[in-house]
Formats: structure tokens, C-alpha cells, sequence
């Protein structure tokens, strides 16, 4: 039961970290079932500060952004598909509608490890970090240092994934 408090803690989170820590924990444990965005952040969170976002067009064969550049927004995939490539341009992920990217980053305030292209034409709302942060700051303690864990956790579990070949290192 050491878990419930801190499972209690992240229930009664707002939904933007409810929903990151979440979506999070999914990619880390790759549960494959639904790797879309929580509802309750579209619900709660993008329809709320939906005057605050900005919907951008991304055309096909365009980057969205790239490895080593800084980031200070994340983004909500509405229509679309973008593909996820490493630092050494293996590919990582393919993200489809309702997909948020973006965040560990932003949140953790450090530059893209990956880079992301626009596989077609592509419709994302894109939040600006003053949003992000503004909600973030309103958590309890631990909900942010929970959010900063999972979020360094899914990180280093990516970059698990994107080495070539640890024998050749």
C-alpha cells in the first residue's frame, strides 16, 4: 500500500500533470492499448485554454522541430501523423491523432533529444510553456516532483531505446 498516497496524490492532481504523469507511465511501460492523450486533457485542460493555444498546419515532408533545438511548447496532435526520429535519426515513434509530444522537454527545461516530421498534412495545437507552467505551479510538491520523475524516467527509457548497439560503445 505504499503506493496509495502517492497514487491519491496524482488522482486529485489537476489535468494537465494528472494527465502527463499518466500518458507518461503508458509510454514508459509501452501499454500499447491507447496511446493517445488522456480525455480528461482535452476535456479539461485544451478546451479551457483553447483561446491561449494556437492551431498551426504543418505540411507534409516539413520538421515540426529538430534534435538539440529548445522547445518551449508542447504539443497536441488534432489531425494528422508525425514520426519521431533519435538524435541519430532512428526512427522512435509514429504519432498519431489525440498524441501529445513535447512536454518532457518543455517541462524539464532542456533542448529536443529527438526530432519530429510531419508524415502528412498536419493540424497541432501547439501550448506555450507559460501555460504549462501556470498550471504546473499550482500542484502540491509532490505532484510536481512525481510529474519531473516519470517524466525523467520515460527520458532515459527513451534513450535506452534510440542506442544503436550498446555492444559497440
Amino acid at each position: 500500500m505504499a503506493g496509495d498516497p502517492v497514487r491519491s496524490q496524482i488522482n486529485s492532481a489537476g489535468p494537465l500533470a494528472k494527465s502527463i504523469v499518466k500518458y507518461s507511465l503508458r509510454r514508459i511501460f509501452q501499454v500499447s492499448d491507447d496511446d493517445k492523450a488522456p480525455l480528461l486533457f482535452e476535456e479539461k485542460f485544451l478546451l479551457k485554454n483553447e483561446k491561449e493555444t494556437k492551431l498551426r498546419k504543418f505540411e507534409e515532408g516539413t520538421w515540426i522541430f529538430r534534435s538539440g533545438f529548445s522547445n518551449n511548447r508542447m504539443y497536441f496532435l488534432e489531425k494528422g501523423s508525425v514520426q519521431s526520429f533519435t538524435k541519430n535519426n532512428r526512427e522512435l515513434a509514429t504519432l498519431t491523432m489525440g498524441t501529445c509530444f513535447g512536454e518532457s522537454t518543455l517541462i524539464r527545461g532542456k533542448k529536443h533529444n529527438n526530432s519530429a516530421f510531419a508524415l502528412e498534412n498536419c493540424l497541432i495545437r501547439t501550448i506555450d510553456e507559460d501555460i504549462i507552467e501556470k498550471s504546473l505551479k499550482s500542484e502540491k510538491p509532490l505532484v510536481q516532483l512525481i510529474l519531473y520523475l516519470v517524466l525523467r524516467r520515460a527520458e532515459f527509457m527513451n534513450s535506452l531505446r534510440m542506442a544503436d548497439d550498446f555492444s559497440k560503445k
